[in-house]
């Protein structure tokens, strides 16, 4: 419901902040960089059958791109 407000609240022209628990690999990711896509709900292909195998959520793709010389790490 929390999100659904944001949204709305957002069409009106009004910033939101929702604080979320995650897990700690996720802060790792978002540390490093990483861009991520919402791929929705994939249908994943069946090794065994070729059947498409809903997941049970919507997929989130985390790109971590390579790093440039002299670029700052993670603390």
């Amino acid at each position: 419901h929390w999100v659904k407000k944001i949204l709305t609240e957002q069409e009106k022209g009004k910033t939101s902040v929702l604080v979320f628990p995650t897990y700690s690999w996720f802060h790792l990711l978002l540390g490093a960089g990483a861009e991520m896509r919402s791929l929705g709900e994939v249908k994943w292909i069946s090794i065994k059958d070729g059947s498409a195998q809903k997941t049970g959520l919507p997929i989130v793709m985390f790109v971590v791109r390579e790093k440039k010389q002299g670029e700052p790490g993670l603390p």
